[in-house]
């Protein structure tokens, strides 16, 4: 059996792995196909495309962009996107501006709080991979952590980084149908991804998916990481019901992300090549 995983990411967004690190890692576990889908970025395409030649590994072009509905903050996977296109690239181009405008932010409230830091700092605590590259909010956690004001993670992203909290700065996020319509222009396909992560119960996730297809959602990954074997098979037949496509994948970051690791999460995920067989379908139709 051929396994494959649709949704990854490189220090070009917030992973530790370079891609480089990642296509070899995927050839090591006998992946057959990954997708990269770095945050609001495609900057790590043509390096992750010569790695995935190298170790033979079929690369999807992918990306995840954050957006905002009715209040809630989801992220959409667009996947077989052709990472060149204009209209795409000037929305991302955007969002980059804005995760700097954040990281300025943040770090405001960092020396407000004490932590005499500047966002050079933090990037060469990180390593080079950061440099000229906005950060996400687990890098800062993972500055934290290494400079110990916390113990994990996880823990930095509850108190300190995660919604609601004090160093949580909103940015403005298009709206979904708005990321629908490029991820199309761009000749792609749009996901909602990891439903399970929102939190709303099950028949508004459905309301939502309802609303969501209405204005371009073309599918959803029913196959995650954090899934239990009740919302993997919930999401399958919510795909079946509403005529959605389905992906699956990790959700890989390295180290940001301890005890998820790359095609089985954690220990227990299995994407088939079947799953893209059958996008490729779609998109061949």
């Amino acid at each position: 059996m051929d396994y494959i995983d649709l949704h990854t990411h490189t220090t070009y967004s917030d992973g530790t792995y370079t891609p480089k690190e990642l296509m070899a890692y995927a050839a090591e576990k006998n992946l057959k196909a990954i997708a990269v889908t770095d945050h609001d970025t495609v900057d790590s395409y043509e390096e992750s495309a010569f790695w995935a030649k190298h170790y033979g590994i079929e690369l999807i072009p992918g990306v995840e962009i954050d957006s905002m509905y009715n209040g809630t903050e989801i992220h959409i996977l667009g996947l077989f996107i052709d990472p060149t296109n204009n209209v795409l690239l000037t929305l991302l181009n955007d969002m980059k501006r804005m995760r700097y405008e954040r990281d300025a932010a943040i770090i405001e409230i960092l020396n407000e709080d004490g932590i005499d830091v500047t966002l050079e700092d933090i990037k060469a605590t990180l390593g080079d991979n950061y440099a000229g590259r906005p950060l996400n909010r687990p890098l800062f956690a993972r500055f934290l952590v290494d400079n110990g004001y916390y113990e994990s993670i996880s823990d930095a992203m509850r108190k300190y980084l995660g919604r609601g909290k004090r160093a949580d700065v909103p940015r403005p996020l298009p709206e979904p149908g708005v990321v629908f319509d490029i991820i199309r222009l761009a000749g792609g396909i749009p996901f909602l991804a990891h439903p399970v992560q929102y939190r709303i119960d099950f028949l508004k996730q459905e309301a939502m998916i309802e609303d969501l297809k209405a204005c371009g959602l073309a599918g959803i990954e029913a196959i995650y990481s954090e899934n239990s074997p009740e919302d993997t098979e919930r999401y399958l037949q919510l795909a079946k019901k509403h005529s959605l496509l389905i992906t699956g994948g990790s959700d890989f970051h390295g180290s940001v992300k301890p005890g998820l690791d790359l095609g089985v999460g954690r220990g227990d995920l299995w994407v088939e090549y079947e799953v893209l067989d059958k996008l490729k379908e779609f998109m061949s139709k």
